[in-house]
């Protein structure tokens, strides 16, 4: 028992020692690359590694900001987009209501009878029918309502007359709509007198250049968001982008620190060197006399490893020895056990073969 609380013991303080020893040689790499990470920017070309290393990095961060510039551009541009659809839709709500003003005024001026001839026949059969259905409309409202089933049966009546109203309404403003829209290209400034008709060409003419400017803008901005889409469609999309060049920018670090580590190696491996003595300033120096106290502690902590380890298995080998003591015991008891058990079985068959004999005398 005392081996093994002892063993124990040693066994806590080995991985408490090679604990400490790993933070150690980690504080002596951190430091060694310090010293290589000042050292480099001095040596200029001398460390072509170094450069390509800088170079890569920098080009990996100036992709990152690209990347994140395209997508902050993408959402303006979708902004844009949406933007200028609603403009649109609203000029294209303009111009149509335009068309049909013009088309009434076309239609209800005799200058314009004999283009309007087709449209204003279907006009008259909608006029007169839209009169009717608002008179009756009239009429049904002035009526009272002496009881409920009366006020019931209005309802269902003006229901139905505001739902012919409605489609009826809308067949002459499709009527109009057809005309303006039929009219307006032909159309000729000089020899139309209503100045209304000339006033309504005017605005059209400028809603369908604001739909040519608009149109042309979209263009642009979808021409501009295909573009990015593809190239974000060809990494995979934006984050997988980000992501790869941001693993490339940690593989190139990394790279980088071993090449800071290496280089503070042979810093202070010969810090008087004629690659290095005029190099290495005042903090650099201190910085290699820092490291160079704690290799030496690493070292000394290696040696109570060592010894802490011999220890350790001196015990155990005293350990395995005592069991294998035991083992010889309890096989010579065992032996001694069955040398007594053969002398007993010795003498009772001597006694047997004795018995024998006698028996066979009388024979």
């Amino acid at each position: 028992m005392a081996y093994t609380s002892r063993m124990d013991e040693r066994k806590k303080a080995i991985r408490e020692l090679e604990d400490q020893k790993d933070r150690d040689l980690a504080s002596v790499d951190a430091l060694l690359a310090q010293v290589g990470e000042a050292l480099l920017p001095r040596m200029g070309e001398e460390v072509p590694e170094y450069k390509l290393l800088q170079a890569d990095i920098g080009d990996f961060e100036g992709q990152i900001a690209g990347t994140r510039e395209d997508i902050a551009r993408l959402k303006k541009l979708e902004e844009d987009i949406r933007r200028k659809e609603q403009e649109g839709a609203e000029e294209a709500r303009v111009l149509s209501r335009l068309y049909t003003k013009i088309g009434e005024l076309i239609l209800e001026d005799p200058e314009f009878e004999d283009f309007s001839a087709s449209y204003r026949s279907q006009a008259e059969t909608l006029i007169p029918k839209i009169k009717s259905l608002e008179g009756r409309l009239d009429v049904l409202g002035e009526q009272e309502n002496p009881n409920v089933f009366a006020w019931l049966g209005k309802s269902a009546q003006g229901m139905v007359l505001r739902s012919f109203l409605g489609k009826s309404q809308n067949s002459l403003q499709r009527v109009y709509l057809g005309a303006g829209e039929k009219y307006v290209p032909g159309a000729s400034r000089e020899s139309i007198s209503n100045v209304s008709v000339l006033d309504t060409l005017g605005e059209i003419e400028n809603c369908r250049k604001a739909q040519g400017a608009l149109s042309a803008e979209l263009a642009l901005f979808r021409e501009e968001r295909k573009r990015i889409g593809d190239n974000f469609s060809a990494d995979g999309g934006p984050a997988k982008k980000i992501q790869a060049l941001e693993r490339s920018i940690s593989q190139s670090r990394e790279q980088l620190r071993e090449l800071y580590l290496r280089y503070g190696c042979l810093a202070a491996e010969s810090p008087d060197s004629a690659e290095f003595a005029s190099l290495i300033s005042g903090e650099e120096t201190q910085l290699l006399e820092r490291a160079g106290k704690l290799k030496d502690t690493v070292g000394e902590t290696g040696e109570r490893i060592e010894k802490l380890k011999a220890s350790l298995a001196i015990d155990e080998e005293r350990v395995r020895i005592e069991k294998m003591e035991k083992a010889i015991a309890f096989h010579r008891d065992r032996i001694a056990e069955s040398e007594n058990a053969i002398r007993d079985l010795s003498g009772q068959i001597e006694e047997s073969n004795k018995k024998t004999e006698e028996l066979a005398k009388l024979l």
